[in-house]
């Protein structure tokens, strides 16, 4: 029998289609690969160039923002507590006072080494040579049932946008990767 809506005829497939939209079904992963590079292809627009209406201290790196969101490597888990997404450093009496602070997880009984913490800019030429503004020795210690680390610091810097990487020092893996900015 042939369902009907409205007095109408009904087919099935148009049933099906009508309930898998009022679901939400999603298409199948190979799908909707082909469905975002099919749209990203031809309406994206280009995320590797700057914005021209920032200011140049405040346009993002695209290398290093490319990273922010890739996987790290190494056998340490970082959770960082300071500096909170989003939070911005102040310059006062023209020093910014910087804090990181934060957890490592690890299987490890002990940690047997140490970490840097490499602060860049948003020049890239500085980021392809490895030049950061400054950087850091990170020492973890034993908090409880946990590794800890912090850092405090005020350094002479001018305002704008910043990227910190931390590495552990003995296998160069990166860690964990955020960005910061620092208001004047």
């Amino acid at each position: 029998m042939i369902q009907t809506i409205f007095n109408k005829p009904f087919p099935f497939f148009l049933f099906l289609v009508s309930m898998l939209l009022i679901v939400g079904c999603k298409p199948s992963a190979k799908e909707a690969e082909t469905e975002t590079s099919e749209v990203s292809e031809e309406t994206t627009p280009e995320t590797d160039k700057p914005d021209p209406s920032l200011p140049a201290n405040l346009r993002p790196l695209p290398e290093l923002e490319k990273l922010l969101s890739s996987s790290v490597k190494g056998i340490y888990n970082f959770r960082l507590d300071r500096p909170v997404e989003g939070e911005d450093f102040f310059v006062v009496d023209d020093l910014a006072e910087l804090k990181f602070a934060g957890n490592i997880a690890t299987p490890e009984v002990q940690i047997k080494t140490t970490f840097e913490l490499h602060l860049f800019s948003n020049d890239a030429e500085a980021y392809e040579a490895f030049t950061p503004v400054n950087s850091w020795e990170l020492a973890p210690y034993r908090e409880g049932g946990e590794f800890r680390f912090e850092l405090e610091d005020a350094i002479a810097i001018p305002g704008g946008l910043y990227y910190y990487i931390i590495v552990d020092k003995e296998t160069g893996d990166r860690c964990w990767i955020g960005k910061i900015q620092i208001v004047e």
